[in-house]
């Protein structure tokens, strides 16, 4: 699992008229884990030491929550642990909505399943991606904890994803899930896990609410407690290519906030400033976002991506393509992914944004598998030409 946040911050509302301030509920603190280390498969109990803890009191670590919490009194509460990769892992609580984060971390000791999973994603870096998944089934299928078989599945979602084995990878992502009643809230709470979800259900899933894909955003609000900003990315650029601008620009704003020097991010503002036509400020982000793609090395393809939305929003078609055929050329697989994601919205009868990802999977593989689908669909929407 990854980190996010250290130290200790509180973010709490406070309200004069509602009681005094001696009255007020003790912000919860945590000041020490007994023990320091343990093995987290299949949990490990562990006490918590600190003050202003209630029954209420959720407890994570890393954001992911924990599978037992016992109330023991304002000072201490008892947990098991979730199943946690090995290192430190830092506490997060939540209380009454508000999330406190501390520095206090507990060391997760590797298991033999652990052995196991090294292994595969070793095999997977070293380009043996066969093997690797071999063995990450293995995993999936013997262990005992369904966290375990949850992150199992999850590596291997990861794998088919970089192979543009999209069938795979929604099968594998649709497993992280499976018997989550007994995997419990650590699946649920999960930010990578629910993003995956999220992606797959965007681009293959054909609800009856076609509201769905923008609620399976917003459950990152409900279950993620570390802040973390690719979420509000995913969910930014969804918002943002349906209209829904005054919630993309609040998801942008705080990205710029979080990383003011990303290119994406600044190419997700850009964006949201074309369609909100801000014509002054899309022109200015844009040029803060190529300039710093000069600047870098290595290739944000996403940046590229939402330049070239950005200028065929704006009207520079020819910009457009020449963005959409970098970022193709530096990540072939995103062809896919917008061809499949205008095709979900010519579902949804979105053809204003059908078009420009259908013209962008052109633009990134001309002669690929699905160009000439694309083609096929742009027919279909009047006024539209590859």
């Amino acid at each position: 699992m990854m980190k996010y946040m250290k130290g200790v911050t509180w973010f709490a509302l406070a309200s004069a008229c509602c009681m005094p301030l001696s009255g007020a509920l003790q912000a919860p603190e945590v000041y020490s884990v007994i023990p320091q280390a343990a093995v987290t498969t299949p949990g490990a109990k562990v006490e918590l030491f600190g003050s202003g803890f209630t029954p209420e009191t959720v407890v994570y670590f890393e954001g992911v929550q924990v599978r037992e919490t016992s109330f023991v009194s304002p000072s201490r509460l008892d947990v098991v642990t979730p199943y946690l990769r090995p290192g430190e892992h830092n506490i997060e609580l939540k209380s009454g909505g508000v999330v406190a984060s501390f520095a206090i971390a507990l060391q997760a000791l590797p298991s033999p399943v652990d052995a196991e999973i090294d292994h595969a994603l070793l095999m997977a870096k070293q380009d043996h991606a066969t093997d690797a998944l071999d063995e990450l089934e293995k995993v999936a299928k013997t262990s005992s904890d369904y966290q375990v078989k949850a992150f199992a599945r999850y590596e291997r979602g990861q794998l088919y994803f970089a192979m543009g084995d999209w069938w795979r990878w929604g099968g594998e992502t649709f497993g992280i899930f499976y018997k989550s009643d007994l995997a419990g809230m650590a699946v649920q709470t999960y930010w990578p896990y629910r993003l995956a979800m999220a992606q797959v259900n965007y681009l293959f899933h054909t609800p009856q609410d076609p509201n769905f894909d923008f609620k399976s955003a917003d459950y990152f609000d409900k279950f993620d407690v570390t802040g973390s900003p690719e979420p509000r990315f995913y969910r930014g650029v969804l918002n943002a290519r349906a209209g829904n601008l005054a919630k993309a620009k609040a998801d942008s704003d705080s990205l710029l906030r979080i990383g003011p020097k990303e290119p994406s991010y600044i190419g997700l503002a850009a964006f949201v400033a074309a369609l909100r036509r801000d014509k002054g400020s899309s022109s200015r982000l844009s040029l803060k976002a190529r300039s710093l793609l000069e600047d870098t090395q290595g290739v944000d393809v996403q940046a590229l991506r939402l330049l070239g939305d950005t200028a065929y929003v704006s009207g520079d078609s020819v910009q457009a393509q020449q963005d959409w055929a970098a970022a193709g050329q530096a990540a072939p697989l995103q062809a896919d992914l917008a061809y499949l994601a205008g095709k979900k919205h010519l579902w949804l009868g979105d053809r204003r944004t059908a078009k420009m990802l259908l013209l962008e999977s052109i633009s990134m593989a001309p002669a690929g598998e699905d160009a000439e689908e694309a083609r096929r669909l742009l027919e279909t929407i009047p006024g539209s030409t590859p």
